[in-house]
This record gives C-alpha cells, structure tokens and sequence, in this order.
C-alpha cells in the first residue's frame, strides 16, 4: 500500500475516535456532576448549570 493511501486510511479512522473520546468524556463528567465528586462543586447549581460553567 502506497504511504498517501495509509495515511489517508489512518487519518480517516483517528477522526471518529477523537469524536468518540470526546463524547465519552463529557458523558462521564456529567456523571461525576451528579454524584457530586468534582472537588469545589457548587451543590446549589443543577448538573447542567455546573456542566456549561466548565464549559465556559
């Protein structure tokens, strides 16, 4: 396989993963808001008002 075909290939196959990794991230983060296990957590704001303050 010529090297412009494989990069192609792995570029083509990192691209989804990335997305993936992010979504899986910011399921998890949610997870943890509603547990309340990020350190400094404000208890008084809903999951998603401290979701979109660490998005900020």
């Amino acid at each position: 396989m010529p090297d412009n075909q494989m990069n192609h290939l792995v570029t083509s196959c990192t691209e989804p993963l990335e997305g993936a990794t992010a979504v899986i991230s910011g399921i998890e983060l949610v997870q943890m808001l509603r547990k309340g296990q990020m350190k400094g957590a404000n208890n008084n704001k809903s999951t998603f008002d401290q979701f979109i303050s660490l998005a900020a």
